[in-house]
């Protein structure tokens, strides 16, 4: 009982958790759209062709803020924008 409480408190498990949340949904949609749309979300970035984002350059997500201030920050990297909030929980 008492792991369990201490692993479901532990924030690096419940950011797994959705982290694995949204891969799932990603590629349930990729099964549900036709192949040419399914290669933009599954083929979105090609590190052999795309080079990497510089931290001073503007975020891809387009916001408008540098890199760096957006999804550059290790607290903001993997929480993923819907509609302009952050994810809570």
């Amino acid at each position: 009982m008492l792991t369990e409480t201490i692993l479901s408190n532990n924030p690096h498990n419940q950011m797994e958790k959705k982290s694995i949340a949204i891969a799932a949904v990603y590629a349930g949609l990729a099964t549900l759209m036709p192949q040419g749309k399914r290669e933009r979300i599954v083929g979105y970035y090609n590190p052999e062709t795309d080079k990497p984002q510089g931290r001073n350059e503007t975020c891809k997500c387009g916001s408008g803020l540098k890199f760096k201030k957006c999804h550059g920050t290790p607290s903001r990297s993997l929480a993923l924008p819907i509609d302009g909030k952050e994810l809570e929980g």
